[in-house]
């Protein structure tokens, strides 16, 4: 009887060794991903059906797709500025009407 509850704590202990041994290696993993990804060199390397390629993949859709969006508000940005310089002569035009108004008292002018 002695052995066979000493059979079962070192069966319960060897399962806690594995499972602690593969959580570490799962984070080991995660942890260089991360690394990769703020590096910028991050690429899938599993290509299973386990969790942890679920995860690369999503992690490589999600950079792919944050990369993309910044250079876009890159361009965004460049449009802008383009922009700005382009309608800034006609500010003093735009604001003709409205000195007109006050100085006739608010009163529209007709067309």
């Amino acid at each position: 009887m002695i052995w066979l509850a000493l059979l079962a704590v070192l069966a319960a202990a060897g399962v806690i060794v594995c499972d602690r041994l593969r959580l570490r290696r799962t984070m080991d993993t995660m942890d260089k991903m991360l690394d990769d990804a703020i590096r910028g060199t991050f690429t899938p390397t599993h290509f299973d059906e386990s969790r942890l390629s679920a995860v690369e993949a999503k992690l490589k859709q999600y950079l792919d797709s944050s990369g993309t969006s910044a250079a876009r508000l890159a361009e965004d940005r460049a449009r802008v500025q383009g922009l700005r310089g382009h309608f800034a002569p006609d500010q003093n035009t735009d604001c003709k009407p409205f000195a007109l108004r006050r100085a006739t008292g608010g009163q529209r002018l007709a067309r």
